[in-house]
């Protein structure tokens, strides 16, 4: 019998405090279930995804009359955990070569190095989109 899949959702403000919420969430889940050792690489994809996730809602703040919010799911099986991060905003993340000097835009490619496999799709209707990363051996 192959066991159920352990699932979790948390749903935040799309603020940057929700960063550091987000990693703790996924360090206690992964300890509870067993898995604490995918807990390091797991948190390194969290923040990167919920960074961009806040980031790319912070141009929606104008244009809603409440504050836009950001969601993560984490489903873990066997040594694996799927990682799940939607925002509402329709612009799509894109991988770049960043510039030595620049602070950021290393996202994708930390995300891409700590994760067996990543993705992006877009939702219907212009209801944003979910970014995906699986973390844990092949």
């Amino acid at each position: 019998m192959t066991p159920e899949p352990q699932q979790s959702e948390l749903v935040l403000g799309a603020f940057r405090s929700a960063v550091p919420c987000a990693r703790k969430h996924a360090q206690q889940m992964l300890w509870e279930w067993g898995k604490a050792s995918l807990a390091e690489d797991a948190e390194l994809v969290v923040s990167e995804l919920m960074t961009n996730a806040v980031l790319a809602s912070e141009a929606l703040r104008d244009s809603r009359p409440d504050p836009p919010i950001v969601q993560m799911w984490l489903s873990a099986r066997d040594e694996r955990v799927l990682i799940q991060v939607w925002d509402a905003s329709e612009q799509m993340p894109h991988r770049r070569e960043p510039d030595p000097e620049a602070d950021g835009g290393r996202g994708l490619s930390i995300v891409e190095a700590f994760s067996t496999s990543c993705g992006v799709y877009e939702l219907a209707d212009g209801a944003g989109k979910i970014v995906w990363a699986i973390v844990g051996p092949e």
